[in-house]
């Protein structure tokens, strides 16, 4: 092993271009990277940046930041970056593992130590695993990673690098897609999302072979997964076609499937394509033979696009019949001065009394029944099978299962324990629960939790939760806004200010007009392109172009069916 230079230097690194350069100085932007359309095998175009290979005499600095800009270029299983490397790295090196991101908005500083040791610093967003899930970090997390350098034949080469691969924030959105995979909830009543980055290059396979390996750690207890029998590795293939046509062959004989087990395969496949840019129609073969796609399919539920409110009396649609108050959707509870509605389309509807300790309970439009509750609870949450969803708003040990005739069990949630809880919101697929809460000491986070259902759709326990990024302090409200997005409102750890925002489940960030101070709630739907805020006193808000609009009625609680 050759010692280094006994000097040590200092090398930024532009976010998307890399190049030979001197000591504590900026890549020039325009160097031997450049880009280029490239055809998949049958899967489209796709631009990628090309990097240069090592060249003789490069410095150990020169040689780092090559291996690391070299990760934009797959081809070969990363052909150029192992150039990089001694053989025998390159041999052990696992480019696939993960994907570490650093920020386009700052330098990666790379410096030379003692023992043969170099060292790249940068603030990363996050990173991607290998079966494409991104884990974001809660703000830019400053990390230095860790190589070895010797030489080989008189060139420096790296020794002791990570698995995985590096790329800027914003190369890696050029290079990667969001893929939308689609499980099924135990009941088999819907599909159930769940969004994993794959390569561009080849996003159809790579989704496909994701769906077949199953959903993640926190989602396997909560879906089913019947696809992963029929897409086993190297026994189906994708094409893209012409006018957004996906065509899938499979290797596997699919006659000996039941007309459900269809139904589900069938389901999963289409609309995990279907999320893919570009991907309108599905065309599958087995075996060279045509199966039929049109078939009833298992459901994928979309966000409500309806609004309604608490209104001074009832639950009240608030944007019709503003003059009388609103039009009234659940006729059980028209007389009812309420909070915490809960409604939908259905024989079942509920809410809270104003002091939140007891639940109204209405069947079929009847007057409703009153079951006290002991304390204060948040909003209901009412699921497609007929089961009343209810959490304390300080220190829950479990959460209250209320089925329609008024029987009652009990989840445990023990890691809300000492916790107050602002607001809760179900997903229109029955499974996926965001959670929002704070501690004493400040800890204030939204939570995705899932549930655990028995095959007739009965809630039986809660899964462990997964903070979910919002880049707000002092959460005020978090909901679902669309099938795998959310809406919150807290306020901006710089500035203090009030803001709300949408978070997709790409976890690409769209700021809202700056809300009234005295914003309570916040709700949103993406299908209805409508947004909603309440103040303090019960005001109504409306999003507009500029800012928002007042609205000419009182309600709370605004949400969507």
């Amino acid at each position: 092993m050759s010692a280094l230079p006994k000097h040590s230097r200092r090398v930024l690194l532009a976010a998307a271009a890399l190049a030979a350069t001197t000591a504590c100085s900026n890549i020039p932007t325009r160097s031997d990277v450049h880009s280029s359309p490239a055809l998949g095998p049958g899967e489209g175009n796709a631009p990628y940046l090309r990097p240069r290979p090592p060249a003789d005499g490069d410095t150990p600095e020169q040689v780092l930041l090559g291996f690391l800009q070299a990760g934009v270029d797959g081809d070969d299983d990363y052909a150029v970056a192992r150039r990089y490397l001694t053989p025998e790295m390159a041999q052990r090196w696992r480019p696939r593992e993960t994907v570490t991101l650093y920020s386009g908005r700052e330098d990666v500083l790379v410096s030379l130590g003692k023992d043969s040791r170099i060292h790249a610093a940068f603030s990363s967003p996050g990173e991607v695993s290998a079966d494409g899930t991104f884990r974001r970090n809660l703000s830019d997390l400053p990390i230095t990673i860790n190589f070895a350098v010797e030489k080989v034949a008189g060139e420096w080469r790296i020794a002791q690098a990570p698995d995985g691969i590096f790329l800027s924030d914003s190369v890696f959105r050029l290079l990667f897609v969001p893929a939308t995979l689609f499980f099924i909830d135990k009941a088999r009543k819907s599909l159930v999302p769940e969004v994993r980055f794959v390569p561009v290059q080849r996003a159809a396979s790579s989704a496909l072979a994701l769906l077949a390996q199953g959903a993640g750690a926190q989602m396997q207890l909560a879906v089913d997964n019947p696809i992963a029998n029929l897409l086993a590795p190297g026994e189906f293939e994708v094409k893209l076609g012409t006018g957004g046509l996906a065509q899938v062959s499979l290797e596997r004989d699919v006659k000996g499937y039941t007309l459900s087990e269809l139904q589900a395969v069938i389901s999963q496949l289409t609309a995990t394509l279907q999320s893919l840019p570009g991907v309108s129609r599905v065309e599958i073969t087995s075996r060279n033979n045509l199966v039929p796609t049109d078939s009833d399919r298992i459901p994928r539920p979309l966000p409500g696009h309806r609004p309604y409110v608490a209104g001074e009396k009832g639950i009240v649609t608030p944007l019709e019949d503003v003059i009388s108050g609103g039009k009234q959707l659940a006729a059980g509870l028209k007389n009812q001065v309420l909070r915490g509605p809960a409604y939908r389309e259905g024989p079942i509807n509920c809410a809270l009394t104003p002091d939140r300790a007891n639940l109204l309970l209405s069947l079929h439009g009847e007057a409703p029944t009153v079951m006290a509750l002991g304390s204060a609870y948040n909003r209901p949450l009412l699921d497609q099978f007929g089961y009343v969803l209810l959490l304390a708003r300080e220190n829950p040990a479990a959460m209250l299962v209320v089925d329609g005739r008024g029987g009652t069990n009990k989840m445990a949630v023990p890691w809300l324990a000492g916790r107050t809880v602002k607001e809760a919101s179900l997903a229109s697929d029955g499974v996926r629960l965001l959670l929002t809460s704070s501690a004493p000491e400040g800890d204030n986070r939204v939570d995705l939790v899932n549930i655990v259902r028995n095959r007739d759709g009965s809630p039986r326990a809660l899964t462990d939760p997964v903070q979910i990024f919002t880049g707000l302090t002092e959460l005020i409200s978090a909901s679902w806004y669309a099938e795998t997005g959310i809406i919150a409102l807290g306020r901006v750890s710089l500035s203090g200010e009030l803001q709300a925002r949408t978070i997709s489940g790409s976890q690409q960030v769209s700021i809202l007009p700056t809300p009234p101070g005295d914003s309570l709630h916040l709700a949103g739907s993406n299908v209805a392109g409508l947004t909603l805020l309440q103040g303090v006193s019960g005001s109504l808000y409306q999003a507009g172009q500029v800012g928002w609009v007042k609205l000419g009625l009182q309600g709370w609680e605004p949400a969507f069916y």
